[in-house]
């Protein structure tokens, strides 16, 4: 069994004389890898209040009512239609492409060489190169650290999404059910109807909503469960990119079985540290970003271990090799394990 206190002297204790490279890799990681009315030519529209009423072209319109004029599309369509707007959209989406490539392609495995920089600080006595931070961009580790990292996305964003369809989908309810707002063409144009009267909303579509709100809000916890199940994977890629997405997902789940609460609450430890942080103009923050990374690597050092006394999972699937035997003259020994070569750096 772990305890927060244990961690958190294990993580200074390797932290000593490496502090700043520490500080130096979470800092490139932070940057690497770290959200009414009016009117044109020819053209106008109204919208009045509640109890106000307005005159366009010889027909009145009231009580949350909203014209649009066909020569308004018309001018909003020419206005898609330029290049300067296919220009501007076609810019926004190569760069909303370009975002989600950097993640995937970039910015996930140098976040699993951050893992790797931390998981090697501890295991060695002295400090490794920052370049430790790049070495999943190399043959035979690149693809496998992006493809664990994607899934881990992947699935993550699944289970964000899934959390937030119930809200929208009362809300939806509510305002085409009660007939909130609806749009009918009149008069070469088109009414808006706002019907904002509180008294045409039903009681169904009310309770549609706050159910809405309170399904979302458990799947919002559920998505925290699963965040937590997901967490280790950076670092299970860090020690062996080629174990498989699948794998490295699987195993983080079980390794955190039983652990989520404790790990919440660990979190919840460094409140104080991040608050403090914040004081000093959100500068200090970044100062407790290599003392909380190198605890949650004494974490999964933990319960690496723990999952190789149980049987989950041997130390040669995740890269390393033994190096001294179970036993010896017939005394049983612990075994020793380093890092191989096919998931090491020369200079480490």
């Amino acid at each position: 069994m772990w305890t927060r206190r244990d961690l958190k002297e294990q993580a200074k204790f390797h932290l000593r004389g490496k502090y700043w490279m520490a500080f130096v890799v979470t800092l490139i990681l932070g940057i690497l890898a770290g959200n009414g009315g009016g009117s044109g030519a020819g053209t106008s529209y109204n919208f009045s209040g509640m109890g106000n009423r307005h005159s366009y072209n010889g027909s009145t319109y009231g009580n949350g009512r909203f014209f649009l004029d066909s020569r308004l599309v018309d001018e909003i369509n020419r206005f898609l239609a330029s290049p300067w707007f296919q220009l501007a959209a076609a810019f926004v989406i190569a760069a909303v492409i370009f975002g989600i490539a950097y993640q995937i392609f970039v910015a996930g495995p140098i976040r699993v060489g951050a893992m790797r920089w931390f998981s090697r600080s501890r295991e060695t006595e002295g400090t490794p190169s920052v370049s430790q931070m790049f070495s999943l961009f190399r043959r035979g580790r690149y693809m496998g650290s992006v493809s664990g990292m994607l899934w881990r996305g992947f699935w993550l964003w699944i289970w964000s999404t899934l959390s937030s369809i119930p809200l929208i989908a009362a809300l939806i309810f509510f305002v085409f059910g009660n007939n909130l707002v609806n749009i009918v063409s009149e008069n070469g144009g088109y009414i808006i109807n706002f019907n904002l009267d509180s008294s045409g909303t039903g009681f169904v579509g009310i309770l549609a909503v706050v159910m809405g709100i309170m399904i979302s809000a458990a799947l919002s916890i559920l998505v925290v469960v699963k965040t937590y199940s997901y967490h280790l994977v950076p670092w299970i890629l860090a020690d062996n990119p080629a174990i498989g997405a699948r794998r490295a997902l699987t195993l983080s789940k079980n390794l955190t079985r039983g652990n989520k609460f404790e790990m919440f609450v660990l979190d919840l430890s460094f409140i104080g540290w991040y608050l403090l942080g914040l004081l000093l103009c959100c500068v200090g923050v970044i100062f407790v970003t290599p003392y909380y990374t190198a605890t949650y690597t004494e974490l999964y050092a933990a319960l690496r271990d723990a999952g190789v006394n149980n049987g989950e999972v041997t130390m040669e699937e995740l890269g390393y090799k033994r190096v001294q035997p179970s036993s010896i003259e017939g005394y049983e020994t612990a075994a020793v394990y380093s890092v191989n070569e096919v998931s090491n750096d020369p200079e480490v």
